[in-house]
């Protein structure tokens, strides 16, 4: 199954009252495959997933692209301090990925680890964030982001699997999910993983064309007219 956007307005939110990834501990597994890069959070972003607040105290995580440095940036925000910018090169384009962050935001001085395909990853800190990540007031939205000053963040590509974890994953769970990047994730501390489900093939979004959290089974709030297909990979073709 997928979800197709057309637009910078396109957007599947999950609400703070209905996911919470309340740990500064986390593990994000994500496999995509987008053509091309656009400004990383904090600019005309390309945002390839979010966790955030838009309302004080701004926190969260994302992991956005940079396309003038060809780089994939995970930054967090701690409320209004100095965030955290951490990166990557680029991996490829028009390929599958499955990127993996594990990263312990319960002190300043951590890094996050990055793997590309189960394979551990040179991670570079461009900034160090001035207190440690917060998780409050926050919620997920897949794809973009579409609040009045940043809404012009679209990327083209697809999405085939998001898993959010409350801990630090161990390398053979990270070489697991390689090796069966569709498979049904594990559930130990599993805090959000959307799912397509009643997918009208070419409908727009709505209440009976739905993605849902596997988790709390709370059901992701469109914006705009993201569309459901009948394929297999949650997919995104924005407009830049």
């Amino acid at each position: 199954m997928s979800v197709s956007t057309t637009s910078s307005g396109d957007v599947v939110e999950f609400s703070q009252t209905a996911i919470s990834q309340s740990s500064n501990i986390v593990s994000i597994i994500c496999t995509y495959n987008i053509s091309s890069l656009t400004s990383r959070e904090g600019g005309a972003n390309g945002v390839i997933l979010n966790f955030y607040s838009q309302s004080a105290p701004f926190c969260g995580w994302s992991i956005s692209t940079e396309n003038s440095v060809n780089r994939i940036y995970f930054i967090i925000t701690n409320g209004g301090g100095t965030p955290g910018l951490w990166y990557i090169t680029n991996p490829g384009l028009s390929t599958i990925i499955q990127m993996v962050i594990l990263y312990d935001g319960s002190s300043t001085s951590n890094n996050p680890s990055v793997y590309v395909n189960g394979i551990s990853q040179s991670v570079t800190k461009q900034t160090t964030p001035s207190s440690q990540m917060l998780m409050t007031n926050s919620r997920f939205l897949l794809f973009n982001r579409n609040d009045s000053v940043l809404k012009t963040q679209t990327l083209t590509g697809s999405i085939y699997q998001i898993c959010v974890y409350n801990r630090i994953l161990s390398a053979a769970e990270i070489a697991d999910a390689y090796n069966s990047k569709l498979a049904i994730p594990s559930y130990r501390g599993l805090v959000f993983s959307p799912q397509l489900w009643n997918i009208q093939d070419g409908a727009v979004l709505g209440s009976s064309n739905i993605i849902r959290d596997l988790v709390s089974g709370a059901a992701g709030v469109p914006s705009g007219s993201p569309v459901g297909r009948g394929d297999n990979v949650l997919r995104i073709e924005g407009i830049n």
